[in-house]
């Protein structure tokens, strides 16, 4: 699917009504193609906020409503004015439990799992998008802050162990 600001701008006002009590303000939508992350919220100047949404990959509807829920409950948290414990701390957990009872399986980290592997002189972080997608992504960091960063477009039958 092709997202555009029209359909998250929609989705916002039918999720907003459904699920946050028509509390939360409109926002202004930016769509990039940013590899590391499906979504962010956040404040700008002036009280400006924004809920970005990477159009990177091929990805379904559903997996972008998912993900906009996901910023949405960042916007709740701001709007509230609520001190949460972490990123994706307490508060963070319970709006997704409750939204999850509607069927969307919304996680801290949306759509993507992460390792942790360590040796002796490094730790690292690998990070992957979970299925459906059709990219394996991954970003390997080590505690001297050295980098690398790879991804790769899966072909049809492929599967990632």
């Amino acid at each position: 699917m092709k997202v555009t600001k029209e359909f998250l701008s929609q989705k916002h006002r039918e999720y907003n009504q459904q699920y946050f009590g028509n509390m939360l303000p409109s926002v202004c939508f930016l769509i990039k193609k940013t590899k590391r992350t499906l979504g962010y919220y956040r404040r700008r100047n002036f009280g400006v906020c924004e809920i970005m949404i990477s159009a990177y990959y091929d990805r379904s509807e559903r997996d972008y409503c998912r993900t906009l829920l996901h910023e949405m409950i960042h916007q709740y948290i701001h709007v509230k004015g609520i001190n949460d414990t972490s990123v994706h701390g307490k508060y963070f957990k319970q709006y997704a439990n409750k939204l999850n009872q509607y069927g969307w399986n919304i996680t801290a980290r949306e759509n993507m799992s992460q390792d942790i592997v360590t040796n002796e002189r490094h730790s690292y972080n690998v990070i992957r998008i979970k299925q459906p997608t059709n990219y394996f992504i991954c970003v390997v960091s080590s505690n001297n802050f050295e980098f690398f960063k790879s991804s790769l477009k899966l072909r049809y039958g492929d599967k990632l162990s």
